[in-house]
């Protein structure tokens, strides 16, 4: 019966053909992605290069965003690790070269590859030696979207906010009016901690940031990140989140503000699709009542006002992945797919050329503003690494709670980045 069974094997090998039989390669690629639409769109693409590359297949897994950052390194340690990985650059990336964590592919993106990309979203997932570990896909500039509507009915003009004390005025006005200024969600943290470094980047600008993450001058102890976290706790004071922003998660929130029941929400570009997906009518906000306006400026501040906060998405390549991993995620982010992806408004691309397909005209605005940047300051909580991260993200949640000082908070953070 065992000859028989072994005959039979060995003739279906044959059916089948040597190269299926023992050359298949598996690339195991996971994401962090939400959007149906888009997932289904990658995973078309995933099909297509199986059928240009016979002995390929491409396997795409998701897990949400707070997961990911909790269980990647138990995964990368796996008996089957992901081959490409999110990433946002920044310290947790540089963090994963160290532990020897990622492949070096440097030679394959010499050349015409690293001409196709842009170049500030390319230095993200390039080390300060100038070894690349990966490729950006998308940008996300942090802008304060609001419902012109909701402005509308507290006599306020998005023109007018010049500077953060007339934000701070039209949160009073809306507050006065009955309405919930701003949505956040407090419980994952990291939604909160934008405005605190905004608020450091529109004080202190490149420098000032730099010279702390570089461990000179008086770090990010020093008197712009203590005034930044100052001006923080005057909005907290002002009480202008929805009911319980501590116990709403990113989601939430984006429903919430979808939804009407906010009238502004300091995100990235990708809430123009979850404050409709998220909303309690899957619609959310239509367009001629929806917009945005960069984080103003602080008054005496030396920041550029064309400095922006935010994030490179994109991938990483896994130390032992297969040269097919590195193929794929090249066809991934050829001007073609990412043209597409522009075209269907998923996001803003970072290969050349791709965003003139945009239709979306907030998104095009966008592309725009971040074309202008001169500074674009990677969030801290992917820019500080984990520990510093998580540091940043814990300690604006408490300055939110009340349950810290300013000085204290500064403090906090200096001595954590300290410990680095």
């Amino acid at each position: 019966m065992r000859i028989r069974l072994l005959v039979i094997a060995i003739a279906g090998l044959f059916l089948l053909g040597p190269t299926a039989a023992w050359s298949e390669t598996v690339v195991r690629m996971l994401h962090i992605e939400d959007d149906q639409e888009k997932i289904a769109l990658w995973e078309q693409i995933a099909r297509d290069y199986e059928v240009q590359h016979p002995n390929v297949r491409v396997q795409l897994s998701h897990m949400d965003n707070q997961s990911f950052k909790l269980w990647l390194p138990t995964l990368l340690k796996s008996g089957e690790p992901p081959h490409i990985i999110h990433s946002w650059g920044g310290g947790v990336f540089q963090e994963l070269v160290d532990a020897g964590e990622l492949r070096d592919i440097t030679p394959q993106m010499r050349g015409e590859w690293e001409q196709t990309l842009d170049p500030k979203g390319l230095a993200a997932f390039t080390t300060t030696q100038g070894a690349i570990y990966g490729a950006p896909m998308k940008v996300d500039l942090e802008v304060v979207w609001y419902n012109k509507a909701l402005f509308e009915k507290a006599g306020i003009k998005a023109a007018d906010i010049k500077s953060y004390g007339d934000f701070l005025e039209a949160v009073k006005k809306l507050k006065a009016a009955g309405i919930t200024p701003i949505a956040v969600g407090g419980r994952e943290q990291w939604p909160l901690h934008f405005y605190w470094t905004m608020l450091a980047l529109r004080l202190g600008g490149k420098e000032t940031f730099e010279a702390a993450f570089n461990r000179t001058g008086e770090g990010f102890g020093g008197p712009v990140f203590v005034h930044a976290a100052e001006l923080f706790k005057q909005l907290v004071d002002l009480k202008p989140f929805q009911p319980d922003f501590l116990k709403a998660n990113y989601r939430e929130a984006a429903a919430y503000f979808g939804d009407g029941k906010a009238a502004m929400h300091f995100m990235g570009p990708f809430d123009y699709i979850n404050q409709r997906l998220f909303s309690s009518d899957g619609k959310g906000i239509p367009d001629e009542e929806l917009d945005y306006f960069a984080f103003p400026m602080v008054e005496g501040g030396k920041g550029n006002p064309d400095d922006s906060l935010g994030a490179i998405n994109g991938w990483l390549v896994t130390k032992n992945a297969p040269d097919e991993a590195v193929d794929f995620l090249r066809f991934l982010l050829n001007a073609d797919h990412q043209a597409e992806m522009a075209r269907r408004n998923m996001h803003i691309p970072m290969t050349k050329g791709t965003a003139e397909a945009l239709q979306n005209p907030f998104f095009r605005r966008m592309a725009e503003d971040f074309a202008r940047s001169e500074y674009f300051q990677l969030v801290y909580d992917q820019k500080l690494g984990r520990g510093g991260g998580i540091m940043v993200n814990e300690l604006t949640e408490a300055l939110a709670a009340g349950s810290i000082t300013p000085e204290e908070a500064a403090r906090d953070l200096q001595e954590e980045w300290q410990l680095k």
